[in-house]
């Protein structure tokens, strides 16, 4: 099975993002990320599953996130969309979550032992999009 490459995964989900983004934000919020948006990349966490309808890795999938950063812990304002891209040309190319809620941050997000305490998602009832290539 031929794999995207990271920047095939990172071209369909700026394609796929300027596509679909007036559909899903405001003009208000499409200047905001034009001003100071921001995209950060990386495994997809768990929630992915019930998107998907099963368990999702990052050998499949690679997951953005676009968002307003912030100067103060957790250092994320807003999300505008989790983005889940495939890594395999002939699967359903990418699933979006618009405007998924951000979770109040509680943090420490580094406890004791070090580990990375990851956001928990639950908003999987929002719609869910997905892109056709």
């Amino acid at each position: 099975m031929k794999r995207r490459t990271n920047d095939d995964t990172l071209e369909l989900a700026q394609r796929y993002f300027r596509e679909n983004v007036q559909a899903h934000l405001t003009a208000e919020e499409i200047d905001e990320f034009a001003q100071y948006g921001a995209v950060g990349c990386g495994s997809p966490f768990d929630f992915w599953e019930a998107v998907v309808g099963r368990p999702v890795t990052a050998r499949e999938f690679t997951q953005y996130k676009v968002f307003k950063p912030s100067d103060t812990c957790p250092y994320v304002e807003r999300i505008y969309a989790w983005l889940l891209v495939s890594r395999y040309w002939d699967e359903q190319p990418c699933y979006a979550l618009w405007k998924p809620v951000l979770e109040p941050y509680t943090g420490p997000w580094f406890p004791e032992r070090g580990r990375r305490k990851l956001p928990v998602c639950p908003q999987v009832h929002l719609p869910v999009s997905r892109c056709q290539v």
